[in-house]
């Protein structure tokens, strides 16, 4: 899923940087088959996420792109909180 590949969490990263809105983002949702609950699968996905949890395929690139969102947005905690706030304002709509 996005929230555990670095290359997508980097270009949400990018595109809130550049001022995108959330009005222009559309979140598609596709569980796991099997999931009863899918509201709670989500749910906790979301609440543990952590982007230092990341996976890329090169570790120094990786590296590399951790740091570019730490310094982005000040640290990588600000980042996780504002992909949360993201993520809870696209699935009220």
């Amino acid at each position: 899923t996005f929230l555990e590949r670095l290359w997508c969490l980097l270009e949400i990263f990018v595109y809130l940087e550049m001022g995108g809105r959330v009005d222009d983002v559309t979140l598609v949702l596709a569980p796991p088959e099997g999931t009863d609950d899918v509201d709670a699968y989500f749910e906790e996905r979301f609440a543990r996420f952590d982007v230092s949890h990341a996976t890329c395929f090169d570790p120094v690139e990786r590296d590399r792109l951790l740091a570019t969102i730490e310094a982005g947005f000040g640290g990588l905690d600000q980042f996780n909180a504002s992909l949360k706030g993201v993520v809870a304002d696209l699935l009220k709509r």
